[in-house]
């Protein structure tokens, strides 16, 4: 069994480089990093909705916080 050399797997098209790492999400939603006091629990269920639907994260573990964290304030509005 012979692996293909490091030119071999570059000329392929895998998505990423594995001597540069991952491949980055540049299309990152650009949003205030705080709330403020005038912005609503439902706008922040909407924003956490769009950003999971448009794929706006930054990898696998940013994309499951952002799941909970949905998941979390939908539980507490309906009182469980």
């Amino acid at each position: 069994m012979s692996f293909p050399s490091i030119r071999e797997s570059k000329s392929q098209n895998f998505g990423f480089c594995p001597l540069k790492g991952k491949k980055e999400n540049t299309v990152l939603l650009k949003l205030p990093q705080k709330m403020n006091e005038q912005q609503t629990i439902a706008e922040l269920v909407e924003t956490l909705q769009t950003r999971l639907e448009k794929g706006q994260f930054k990898d696998a573990v940013h994309k499951i916080k952002l799941m909970t964290t949905l998941e979390t304030v939908q539980r507490m509005l309906n009182g469980q």
